[in-house]
């Protein structure tokens, strides 16, 4: 997923090339969501992430991101 999301940067997301631990983040993410909870981020999660913060819906995290600005906002407000 990588190549299709340069908006998840290195410098703040780790990409691994084989399935280890989950990440509790992303199951929080994705029950918040209302994507399949599984600890991985993925189209569909992107999906349900962009349509939950009302983004344009593309599967894909683009760099400059909207849904990235409108993620972080949500999260200054909590």
């Amino acid at each position: 997923w990588k190549d299709e999301n340069p908006g998840l940067l290195a410098s703040t997301f780790e990409w691994q090339d084989v399935m280890g631990d989950a990440s509790m983040l992303i199951a929080r993410i994705q029950e918040l969501v209302g994507a399949e909870v599984d600890g991985w981020i993925g189209r569909d999660t992107i999906t349900k992430m962009q349509k939950y913060f009302n983004t344009p819906v593309d599967g894909c995290v683009s760099n400059p991101s909207t849904l990235v600005k409108a993620f972080q906002k949500w999260l200054n407000e909590q």
